[in-house]
């Protein structure tokens, strides 16, 4: 059986993305935690990313 990437998935959302940056880096500070965070897009941020698409 292969080993699982992650132990844990979270989505969670922020006042903005210095607020979750803070707090990733705060809780991977306490030294038993390892964060790694993607950024999600809502569909009218995804449609404006692919407006810039050649």
């Amino acid at each position: 059986m292969a080993s699982a990437a992650y132990d844990l998935v979270a989505v969670m959302e922020a006042e903005d993305e210095q607020a979750l940056a803070a707090f990733s880096l705060t809780t991977a500070m306490q030294g038993n935690v390892r964060v790694q965070s993607l950024r999600a897009f809502t569909s009218g941020e995804m449609d404006a990313v692919l407006a810039k698409l050649p």
